[in-house]
């Protein structure tokens, strides 16, 4: 009967193995070349912005957001790149551009 178990005992021990690798990469910070998603102090943090400014922003749909029920949702890539977006051109560049 022992050998009948030994197959559950490994699937187990398996299993136990993967959750602990799963626990201890939990705490990995993210790759620099991910996205990171977070809440108000994210957008804070990468825009600069007031949190007033960015609740009226997100109300206006002027600024990158996701919204889950009544939680709102940033992408830090989003707001990097809704920051770009807004770039004013040099004059070298105006004139670079007219020829």
């Amino acid at each position: 009967m022992d050998k009948e178990l030994q197959p559950l005992k490994e699937m187990l021990n398996s299993i136990a193995e993967v959750l602990s690798e799963i626990k201890a990469t939990k705490d990995i910070p993210s790759l620099p070349n991910q996205d990171e998603i977070g809440m108000i102090d994210l957008a804070m943090r990468v825009t600069g912005l007031a949190k007033q400014t960015i609740y009226a922003k997100a109300s206006q749909r002027k600024i990158p957001h996701f919204k889950r029920g009544k939680f709102l949702y940033f992408s830090a890539n989003s707001l990097r790149n809704w920051i770009m977006e807004g770039k004013q051109l040099t004059r070298t560049e105006i004139l670079e551009k007219s020829f």
